[in-house]
């Protein structure tokens, strides 16, 4: 089948020069389909950081730059999920040691006579047969035990 097909004549150069235009045109449109940048319009509107260098180019430090960053990106979406784990562990752990000195407390025979002592003291504080001092006293005290418990 060789030498079927004639020969094409030798390309002009203005055909050379179409070609080369159509090329150039063409790269240039997808570099800035990659760069998910359009027409001049739109590029005014980006920071200074993502405008196409000259001529379109980005450098190799730029790339390694933005390279670094979708790195550091990545990595602090890690540290983040990481950090949500533990934080939901603590909660868990907190609720569970909550509960425990929900029964140790309910179970604890002094707290119930703090708990008695404070409604006398409080009632009596309301028909005003003792000064408020106690009353603020026993809150005071009960207070502390709890605090002591938790």
């Amino acid at each position: 089948m060789s030498g079927t097909y004639e020969k094409l004549p030798p390309r002009t150069a203005e055909r050379k020069k179409e070609i080369q235009e159509k090329r150039q045109v063409s790269q240039l449109k997808r570099r800035l389909r990659k760069t998910r940048q359009g027409d001049r319009n739109q590029r005014r509107h980006l920071s200074d950081r993502m405008k196409p260098r000259r001529n379109n180019q980005f450098n190799k430090v730029d790339d390694l730059k933005r390279r670094l960053d979708r790195l550091d990106r990545l990595e602090r979406l890690q540290r983040l999920a990481l950090l949500d784990d533990m934080v939901q562990k603590e909660r868990a752990f907190d609720q569970q040691r909550r509960i425990r000195n929900e029964r140790r407390f309910r179970e604890d025979p002094l707290i119930e006579d703090l708990l008695a002592l404070r409604r006398y003291r409080q009632r009596a504080f309301e028909r005003r047969r003792l000064p408020s001092s106690l009353a603020h006293s026993s809150r005071r005290l009960l207070s502390r035990r709890l605090l002591d418990l938790y």
